[in-house]
């Protein structure tokens, strides 16, 4: 009996430390049926979760306590590392599950002090509304093969919009009103914003492609919303793979309204002797960069 009241608590909180995981598994790191309100909805349980199990403790667990609840969830940490952008690898759910509940476990273990409570609905709230989405495109983009593709594999296929660039101005980096040139036969364009997770991946993927196409024009059109130059530069900046590319923004909507931008990054070449798209797809996947390539060597 002395040897089962031992084990007793450790495997107890194994097994709530399994659950942490579970909860997180099924309701934030997947994609398909999982949005910001999944992740909310999980964040906060956890919190409260913790919360509860320090007071059926009277809030005096041990260290080892501690780290048997959050070993299941870190024992996940390997299937969240995905990527070379180290922000992106330590901003997952699991990730920031566990730094709740170290927080919990701390300095911020009584929820019933408004402060506290205040603080991990805040954080909460903030990372699943603002950012968590982003997060998971950016996670799982390789892989979903759902995004929007307008050209299929038929050499000849267009998009019925006859888009004359000429018709429209945009703004450099230099904050100077600009038409986009015309000199080559085909113009690729792809929009972003500060916000877009999957932008920076796609720039990486497709930049070393395109630079061995001299006969397209290549144009990276900053996007947003709501138009601040301010915001605009800063973000450029922040940019280091765009420096020295033709980074405008269309500050009057004109021309994505044109296209039917509803997602960054939209990615389109087009016919400059036609003005015909020939290729339009939104989102980034190794299947948006397969077929883009396969379009660029047709092009003559």
């Amino acid at each position: 009996m002395v040897i089962v009241d031992k084990i007793k608590k450790p495997l107890l909180f194994l097994f709530y430390s399994f659950s942490v995981a579970l909860i997180l598994r099924f309701s934030a790191f997947s994609y398909e049926g999982i949005n910001k309100y999944n992740c909310f909805i999980a964040l906060i349980i956890i919190v409260i979760g913790s919360y509860w199990v320090q007071k059926e403790n009277n809030f005096s667990l041990s260290i080892f306590d501690k780290l048997i609840y959050i070993s299941m969830p870190i024992l996940f940490f390997e299937r969240s590392w995905f990527d070379e952008d180290i922000i992106y690898n330590f901003t997952n759910p699991y990730i920031v599950g566990v730094g709740i509940i170290i927080l919990n476990f701390s300095f911020l273990k009584d929820l019933k002090k408004y402060k506290n409570s205040l603080f991990f609905f805040t954080f909460i709230f903030l990372y699943s509304f603002l950012y968590f989405e982003n997060w998971q495109y950016y996670r799982f983009g390789d892989w979903r093969d759902k995004s929007v593709l307008l050209s299929l594999d038929k050499p000849n296929d267009t998009i019925k919009v006859d888009l004359k660039l000429t018709d429209y101005n945009f703004i450099n980096t230099k904050l100077d009103t600009i038409k986009i040139s015309k000199i080559k036969p085909y113009t690729f364009i792809i929009t972003w914003d500060e916000y877009c997770a999957i932008c920076k991946p796609a720039f990486k993927g497709l930049i070393p492609i395109l630079e061995k196409y001299e006969n397209v024009e290549k144009y990276y059109i900053y996007n947003f919303k709501k138009y601040n130059s301010k915001s605009y530069i800063d973000s450029y900046n922040k940019q280091n793979i765009l420096h020295n590319k033709n980074v405008i923004a269309d500050y009057n909507y004109f021309f994505t309204q044109r296209i039917g931008v509803f997602a960054n990054p939209t990615i389109l070449i087009l016919n400059n002797r036609t003005n015909k798209i020939i290729y339009l797809a939104v989102g980034y996947s190794d299947y948006n960069k397969k077929t883009l390539t396969q379009t660029l060597n047709k092009l003559k």
